[in-house]
C-alpha cells in the first residue's frame, strides 16, 4: 500500500484582545480599557506571530458603520 502525506504549511499569529490574568492577578474585575493597556504594557508584538487585535469603541451609527466597513476591507 502506498501512502501519501500532504503537509500542508502555513504561519498562525495569535491576535491578543484581552488580558484577564497578569503575574497571578486576575483582572476580570477591571475595566476593559485598563486590561488593554496592560496587555500593551506588558507584551510587545512580533509581525506575523503576536499581534494586538484591533479596537474600536464607537458610539454613533456613523462610527459604527466605518468600523464596519473597515473590518470588512481588513478581511
Amino acid at each position: 500500500a502506498n501512502m501519501f502525506i500532504i503537509q500542508i504549511l502555513g504561519q498562525v499569529a495569535v491576535f491578543a484582545f484581552d488580558l484577564l490574568y497578569l503575574n497571578g492577578e486576575a483582572l476580570v474585575k477591571e475595566p476593559f480599557k485598563k486590561r488593554r493597556e496592560l496587555l500593551k504594557d506588558h507584551f510587545k508584538e512580533v509581525e506575523g506571530e503576536f499581534l494586538f487585535a484591533k479596537y474600536a469603541d464607537p458610539d454613533n451609527l456613523e462610527d459604527i458603520q466605518e468600523v464596519l466597513e473597515q473590518s470588512v476591507k481588513g478581511m
